[in-house]
């Protein structure tokens, strides 16, 4: 949604009002509308949650007008395009949000993996015994 308002910061006022887009609300991707062809079971219960959130953004100035015919230059983050973002219940549970160092989530398994340095060694004998 394109919105157009005066931007403020304390007692200034941008001078123009400025055109921005809006991210936000609910989505729904269009793989999961009723008209699309290859669409999914859009209505079962456990059905995910879309957010409409920035996909793009870019630096404005804007001139704002201050008291005592002041001007001063302001920046700011404008959304230039929009995305469907999937949520699910899982991604609102407290667990999962950090709020310290010791609230870490533990790492998942992974395979334990040669440090460069011995891989190229190991490398090294494998070439001295080349012809």
């Amino acid at each position: 949604m394109r919105t157009t308002r005066y931007l403020t910061d304390g007692p200034c006022r941008s001078l123009k009002p400025v055109k921005e887009l809006l991210c936000s609300g609910q989505c729904e991707p269009s793989h999961l509308l009723p008209n699309s062809i290859g669409r999914g079971k859009w209505w079962r219960q456990n059905a995910l949650d879309f957010r409409c959130i920035p996909a793009h953004t870019r630096t404005q100035r804007v001139l704002m007008a201050c008291p005592h015919q002041e001007t001063r230059t302001y920046k700011f983050r404008a959304a230039t395009s929009c995305k469907c973002k999937r949520y699910t219940r899982y991604h609102n549970q407290s667990e999962l949000k950090d709020f310290g160092k010791e609230s870490a989530r533990p790492q998942k398994n992974k395979k334990p993996h040669l440090s460069r340095a011995r891989s190229a060694k190991s490398n090294q004998h494998e070439l001295e015994n080349a012809y």
